[in-house]
């Protein structure tokens, strides 16, 4: 299977002189991409993907043929600056304009235990020896369009000599996809277009004191909406409950399960195969999530070139997308041991999930609602020196924490990405996947000048500079979960019993980037420059993703406690890049 991924854009920016005082911006881009999986040579057709548990795996792969996508933009913008006074003062708007094309995969797979079991399958002995069987059936294809609009309007004000204050307002307008009439709910018809994002900002800038050691304030504080989520409401059009797209799953023992190397029709009905249909929807209230950004400094100059800040950031997000289970009812009186409500029950060590529902018709109803909120807090410190006397530095530190209760979808490794307890979001809030308590990051740059007497010994000892970048970080989270069901309510990855999410930290971080690189100057104009660099100079084996977190025994599948023995996840993880290095030439003229 190859990929074939290939992006191009096109740009046009004209800019007017209206008057001395007016001056005018226009831009247009159009960006296209597809992204598409293809069938090479050798990968046979018309037959199922093979899976023989530690052992191998063979057949197409099951995203062959897939798009993600066919996405063309086309985005007009247009800004006016006027400078009048003590005012400079700024007007735009613009719209971008998506198209969307996408095809999942239509395929079929067969998972065998072992190497025998495939083999009984295969000469007829035992057709059904396998473990189990999934296929996606129905319309894989999908297109729908968005439009994105903006306007807005600031103001910067030199109020004073000392004071100058920046402040406006912005507007967006996030014109989504259209819903599917025949979806069987009606959040699935028709998608709100949330039309109530007003967004204020405000700046200053005051010397608090001038001279050759002066103090200045900075000072913002605005509200930033973010764009929708447009996979949010590809998997809704998909999966809206009108058996467009399907993904079945099915053990030998179960109708509808196919003989090997069979796959089952196309255009067998949900209902044949004794399924009980999946939804997702937006609900019908759900708004457009914004942060609302603050932050102060405090900037001293200690020398001339020598200075120190202070700062503040606090960044609140509101209307997170949160993505819920409603379609279970909690048995009266059951509850896990922290107070969890349990929603199905078990059979043996098997769970049948949520056995009281709001519409029995349906399996799982997973509606996507805009209740999540954030809380990111921060303290920032720098010490920073100019070039001079040839060198100069920057050293930045950082303390910071990251609360909330939005559970993370549409990224690797995030564990449980629905709300773990239906009844209650508040169960959900712990720290955010980019939870990082202490950062530290460093630069410096020399190019020593000399003054020998000798020729020779200044042309060797100058025009040389030498560049480290260093970054230390304390270890971010990743989540602990459960590979098993523990509330029942039909959504795996459970968070245990005594843990809240996102509860595990990888270890710090630590890495050292280096250059050197030596200009020879030819003429004034004509120079070469060579130069070395060298990242992870230390090769220093710092976790950077991870995998396999859900403990998977040691806990009582009743309560959710855990009981002896205590075995907790075993984690694999993946570093960073090891130490390289590379040479380089540079003609400057």
């Amino acid at each position: 299977m190859d990929l074939d991924d290939k992006s191009n854009s096109l740009s046009i920016q004209l800019t007017s002189i209206l008057s001395p005082n007016i001056f005018n911006e226009f831009r247009y881009q159009r960006a296209h991409r597809k992204s598409e999986f293809l069938p090479t040579d050798f990968t046979p057709s018309g037959v199922p993907s093979v899976t023989i548990t530690g052992v191998a795996s063979f057949g197409p792969a099951t995203n062959v043929g897939t798009i993600s996508p066919i996405q063309t933009m086309n985005q007009f913008q247009n800004n006016l600056t006027w400078n009048r006074g003590d005012h400079s003062m700024k007007f735009g708007g613009g719209f971008n304009y998506i198209y969307d094309f996408r095809r999942n995969d239509i395929s079929a797979q067969y998972v065998f235990p072992s190497i025998n079991a495939y083999i009984a399958a295969k000469n007829g002995t035992t057709p059904r020896g396998y473990t189990s069987y999934s296929q996606t059936l129905g319309d894989a294809e999908i297109t729908y369009k968005s439009t994105f609009y903006n306007l807005f309007a600031q103001d910067d004000w030199k109020a004073t000599r000392k004071l100058k204050l920046s402040y406006g307002l912005r507007y967006d307008l996030y014109d989504v996809p259209d819903g599917d009439p025949n979806a069987p709910f009606a959040e699935g018809r028709e998608y709100k277009d949330d039309k109530n994002n007003f967004a204020p900002r405000l700046g200053l800038v005051y010397a608090l004191r001038e001279g050759n050691r002066p103090t200045v304030v900075r000072a913002s504080a605005g509200i930033y909406y973010d764009t929708v989520y447009l996979a949010m409401y590809e998997s809704a059009l998909q999966g809206n409950g009108t058996g467009r797209y399907l993904s079945v799953s099915r053990t030998p023992a179960q109708t509808g399960a196919p003989d090997f190397p069979n796959v089952i029709p196309a255009g067998t009905t949900i209902g044949s195969l004794g399924i009980t249909q999946n939804i997702e929807q937006i609900a019908s209230d759900f708004e457009n999530m914004y942060a609302m950004h603050y932050q102060a400094q405090l900037e001293q100059a200690l020398t001339e070139n020598l200075a120190f800040t202070l700062g503040y950031i606090h960044s609140s997000g509101r209307h997170l997308p949160v993505y819920r289970q409603i379609n279970c009812i909690a048995l009266p009186g059951q509850f896990l041991a922290d107070g969890r409500p349990i929603y199905g029950t078990l059979s043996g060590n098997n769970v049948v999930p949520c056995t009281q529902k709001v519409n029995p018709a349906y399996n799982n109803i997973i509606e996507v609602q805009s209740g999540g909120n954030s809380n990111y807090n921060a303290m920032t410190m720098q010490l920073s020196k100019r070039f001079a006397q040839g060198y100069q530095f920057n050293v930045n530190y950082t303390l910071s924490r990251i609360r909330d209760d939005a559970p993370e979808r549409y990224l690797q490794g995030v564990g449980a990405a629905t709300q773990s307890d239906p009844s209650n979001r508040a169960f959900d809030k712990g720290y955010g996947v980019a939870d990082q308590r202490h950062t530290l990051s460093a630069s410096f740059v020399a190019r020593p000048v000399f003054n020998f007497e000798s020729k020779t010994l200044r042309y060797i000892a100058n025009n040389n500079q030498f560049g480290f970048t260093a970054f230390a970080g304390s270890g971010e989270t990743f989540p602990i979960t459960t590979n098993f069901d523990l509330n029942r309510d039909g959504i795996g990855n459970d968070i245990p019993v005594g843990y809240e999410r996102n509860a595990g930290r990888v270890g710090s971080t630590f890495n050292v980037d280096f250059r050197y690189s030596r200009v020879i100057p030819f003429t004034e104009r004509y120079r070469l420059e060579a130069f070395f660099e060298a990242t992870n100079i230390f090769n220093i084996n710092s976790t950077v993703t991870y995998g396999g977190t859900s403990y998977t025994t040691g806990y009582d599948r009743t309560t959710g406690v855990y009981s002896g023995p205590f075995i907790g996840p075993t984690f694999t993880r993946t570093a960073q890049e090891s130490r390289q290095g590379q040479i380089g030439l540079k003609f400057i003229f």
